[in-house]
């Protein structure tokens, strides 16, 4: 909370105010909990860009010979759909 009175312009005054996003629950959301703060847990945590981009889904789906074009999309293993 020093942060936050040092800096009156974020309007934050108490711990209510402050959500803490983290992948760990042992460390980001017992440390908003002992804040006082809220905790939102992502379960899944940081993955490579190679999982996550639309592009190279789509790039594995074709190399796999899934993935198709068209309006109709497909969904992936990943569950992206890929047009």
């Amino acid at each position: 909370m020093a942060y936050f009175a040092q800096h009156p312009e974020t309007g934050v005054t108490r711990p209510e105010h402050i959500a803490i996003v983290g992948d760990r629950l042992t460390t980001d959301v017992m440390m908003a909990n002992l804040m006082g703060s809220f905790a939102v847990w992502v379960k899944d945590g940081v993955v490579p860009i190679e999982e996550t981009s639309v592009v190279s889904c789509y790039l594995s789906s074709v190399s796999e010979g899934t993935g198709r074009t068209g309006r109709t999309g497909r969904t992936g293993r990943t569950g992206l759909t890929v047009v």
